[in-house]
């Protein structure tokens, strides 16, 4: 899994960092009201054969302890192989299909108003979240999936819909105003899949409903101003 290396990795570099940081709140300091930009590391996969994500997102803070946030994704993946020329006997790219996952996540955050870690640098929160989501497949002519039962796919839509807890943890980078914040918690997803397969010369739509709970792993680095 790819995911896993990429995680250990990064904190190997990011725990050193944040144990020798002054911390963003100190014991002294009453709780600012915020404003912050977030960069998402997980759970998006970056730069994979071609794809490329995008994924940002804003919070303001409000009453010391409250936050509302918003959270952008977009992936555009790409997948394929080269084949021979028969005419010239040169490599030419293959038919490929093109993946691409639109994300909106819409939250709300409760900071807990104690510290917690070395140097108090800690914060804790609680959120609650709701994300739609949307995902398509669109295969160009020629192209051939591995997977037998896919080969007469014309193209696939599916909606996505999910609400979630997360518990995480905000803690200041020793690099200006930047935070790491992670966090994990479970959530529950609706889909709504559009299929379209080719069957005897025509192309038939069929539609499936589906649910499942899954856990959710996120890595941010934020940019956290006073206001």
């Amino acid at each position: 899994m790819r995911i896993c290396p990429l995680l250990i990795c990064l904190l190997c570099v990011i725990v050193p960092f944040t144990n020798q940081a002054k911390g963003f709140y100190t014991s002294s300091d009453s709780l600012p009201n915020t404003f912050s930009i977030r960069v998402h590391i997980l759970p998006y996969v970056f730069g994979n054969d071609g794809g490329i994500s995008y994924a940002i997102g804003g919070e303001y803070g409000f009453h010391k302890v409250h936050a509302i946030g918003i959270d952008l994704a977009y992936t555009d993946y790409h997948s394929g192989e080269e084949m021979q020329d028969t005419t010239t006997g040169l490599s030419k790219p293959a038919p490929r299909q093109r993946w691409v996952q639109r994300s909106i996540l819409l939250s709300y955050r409760y900071y807990f108003s104690f510290r917690q870690g070395k140097n108090n640098s800690y914060r804790s929160y609680l959120s609650a979240f709701t994300r739609l989501g949307n995902m398509d497949y669109h295969p160009e002519e020629g192209y051939k999936y591995q997977d037998a039962t896919l080969r007469n796919r014309v193209k696939y839509d599916e909606q996505q819909y999910s609400f979630g807890l997360l518990y995480g943890i905000l803690s200041p980078f020793n690099i200006g105003d930047f935070n790491v914040d992670f966090n994990t918690g479970p959530f529950w997803k609706w889909k709504f899949d559009q299929d379209v397969r080719l069957e005897n010369g025509t192309n038939v739509l069929h539609h499936e409903q589906s649910n499942n709970f899954g856990w959710r792993l996120g890595l941010n680095f934020a940019l956290i101003y006073k206001r």
